[in-house]
């Protein structure tokens, strides 16, 4: 699936379900990178066999989508949608840059891209995220970008932060 970004063009989103065992394989290896998986509530290595079977109930899943995003042929990062709500349209966001690659504004291009596939694919008028406390670059980041704290929780002995972003119609 091809998404018009406002900023940077073309982006091509490419569903867990319909990679090739080659580009999943490419995702475990970014989401096990020690630089992403320390901001993952599950710290652990994912083994082949585990994100081979999480990638095959994907297929019946219709309240998570996960996408590998590329542009112009090379992989950005990862994107996915979880906990869709068309009743409360929301839907629950994250993201990851390939730690591989040297993309200038990786993390704006898979913020516009998911932003872009909510509104226009789910059709929802609102984001959440979750981030952990001490990842001040990211909560920069995403406060930079409009979205607002929520609410604070503890996950694992950790302090999360929740934040969300209305991303149709007027800005709250």
């Amino acid at each position: 699936m091809h998404i018009q970004t406002p900023n940077f063009g073309e982006v091509t989103l490419l569903s867990f379900t319909d990679a090739s065992k080659e580009e999943l394989l490419c995702v475990l290896k970014m989401r096990n990178h020690t630089e992403i998986k320390k901001w993952m509530y599950n710290q652990e290595n994912i083994s082949e066999h585990q994100h081979f079977n999480f990638v095959e109930k994907l297929k019946s899943d219709e309240n998570k989508k996960y996408f590998i995003v590329q542009q112009n042929e090379n992989t950005v990062g990862s994107v996915n949608f979880t906990n869709i709500d068309s009743a409360e349209s929301a839907a629950d966001f994250g993201l990851y840059a390939n730690p591989f690659a040297s993309i200038s504004g990786a993390g704006r291009i898979l913020e516009e891209v998911a932003i872009q596939y909510a509104q226009d694919v789910l059709k929802i008028k609102y984001l959440n995220l979750e981030v952990f406390e001490q990842n001040t670059r990211a909560i920069n980041f995403y406060e930079k970008n409009g979205f607002i704290r929520t609410a604070e929780k503890q996950i694992n002995g950790q302090r999360v932060i929740s934040m969300h972003k209305r991303i149709q119609g007027s800005e709250e």
